[in-house]
């Protein structure tokens, strides 16, 4: 997340924490921290989760999307990455058929 050049630096950081705080309080969550990228702007969030934590779920959580829409508020998202352990990689690919024909 990149913070809007009017946007309060100490605010911006708030709203973060509390994002961060809200994700944690999913379940399948294990772990939402952040961390500042480069002199202030920027914001990192990683969440690190079970299997599934981050499937689209049709009746969404009201509190995530309140903090998440506080945050967007505040910046914009320059970047978003989904990553997977090498074992659940591999696991997947040899579920889907080995598409690449190498076994």
């Amino acid at each position: 997340m990149q913070k809007y050049q009017n946007t309060d630096r100490n605010e911006f950081a708030l709203a973060t924490v509390q994002a961060c705080r809200t994700l944690r309080a999913n379940p399948k969550i294990q772990s939402a921290q952040y961390f500042w990228v480069d002199v202030g702007n920027t914001i990192a969030i990683v969440t690190q989760g079970e299997p599934g934590c981050f499937d689209f779920d049709p009746e969404g959580n009201p509190e995530i999307s309140k903090a998440m829409f506080a945050l967007h508020d505040m910046g914009t998202m320059v970047s978003n990455e989904t990553w997977s352990d090498a074992a659940r990689g591999q696991k997947t690919w040899a579920e889907s058929g080995s598409p690449s024909g190498i076994s």
